[in-house]
């Protein structure tokens, strides 16, 4: 046999953590009139009180919105069975969506931000990489070739040779050509 206080008790224990809820209802079935414990939650906290009613116990839960705006609830009906699927009693909440509402956009708003700046730091990264693996080597690449531009064909090495990308095959590529045009430009000397 289910006390009513008790269960009074365990069940605003347990509503206590959810905020938005503003109402809780255990109905529990009798023979004759079933036992009912409402739990009202207003600005003073939880206010218990108990009665009879006839109820018509649900076989599954049912759920259902309703109210405008602000002043929108879900209402819910849960029944509780004994092992043999029998319906023995019933939990109905009623709570607001406004905190849930709440909760979602300010949630929202921290998955933005966390997003955004993810995507700041992955622009970083890439910024960061694509200097080092390309901007740096072609810097290098194109000041050897204004150096010879210039007329100092014999100036430093070629930087990247060592290199197995496309830059590699360049940086060769220039090398070798410098190569040649030294190799012609002893000939020319030479006659």
């Amino acid at each position: 046999d289910l006390d009513p206080a008790r269960a009074a008790d365990r069940l605003a224990a347990a509503l206590r953590q959810h905020r938005g809820v503003r109402s809780a209802e255990l109905i529990v079935r009798k023979p004759g009139k079933d036992d009912l414990v409402r739990i009202l939650y207003g600005p003073d906290g939880p206010e218990v009180t108990f009665g009879e009613l006839d109820y018509s116990f649900p076989n599954q839960v049912v759920s259902e919105v309703v109210g405008d705006g602000d002043d929108r609830v879900v209402r819910v009906e849960l029944p509780v069975k004994d092992s043999f699927s029998h319906p023995v009693a019933a939990i109905r909440l009623e709570a607001t969506l406004s905190e849930a509402e709440r909760l979602g956009r300010s949630q929202g708003w921290i998955f933005a931000a966390s997003t955004a700046l993810a995507a700041v730091l992955v622009f970083l990264a890439f910024t960061f990489s694509l200097n080092r693996m390309l901007v740096r080597p072609l810097s290098a690449l194109a000041g050897t070739v204004e150096g010879i531009e210039s007329g100092a064909p014999d100036a430093a090495p070629v930087p990247g040779t060592a290199r197995r990308d496309e830059i590699g095959t360049l940086a060769r590529g220039i090398d070798a050509m410098l190569g040649r045009v030294r190799g012609f430009s002893r000939e020319l000397q030479d006659r």
